[in-house]
C-alpha cells in the first residue's frame, strides 16, 4: 500500500439495548504504483445483539467498491453472521 486511511463510529445501546452495539467504519487505500491496481474503498456497518451474558449474535455487511485486485469487478458485497459463546 501506498496509502491507506480509515476510521469508524461505534454507539453502545442502541434502541434500547443497553449491551447491544451498532457500528459503521469506511477504509481508504492506494496500492502501490507499478501494479496497476486501483484505488480502493471499503465500508462496513454490523449490529451485535447481546443474547445473553454469555451469548452474543452479530450480522455485518462490507461492502468493496472498486477492488484493488479485481479490475473486472466495480462493487462486491460480503454479509457475514457471527454466534459468540464466552465461556
Amino acid at each position: 500500500m501506498q496509502a491507506f486511511t480509515s476510521g469508524g463510529v461505534a454507539l453502545e445501546g442502541p434502541f434500547g439495548r443497553t449491551k447491544d452495539r451498532i457500528a459503521v467504519g469506511v477504509a481508504w487505500s492506494d496500492p502501490s504504483p507499478g501494479a496497476g491496481e486501483r484505488n480502493e474503498t471499503l465500508i462496513e456497518a454490523y449490529y451485535r445483539f447481546t443474547l445473553s451474558s454469555m451469548l452474543s449474535l452479530t450480522w455485518d455487511v462490507q461492502i468493496v467498491l472498486d477492488p484493488a485486485l479485481n479490475s473486472a469487478a466495480q462493487n462486491t458485497a460480503v454479509l457475514g453472521l457471527r454466534l459468540h459463546l464466552k465461556l
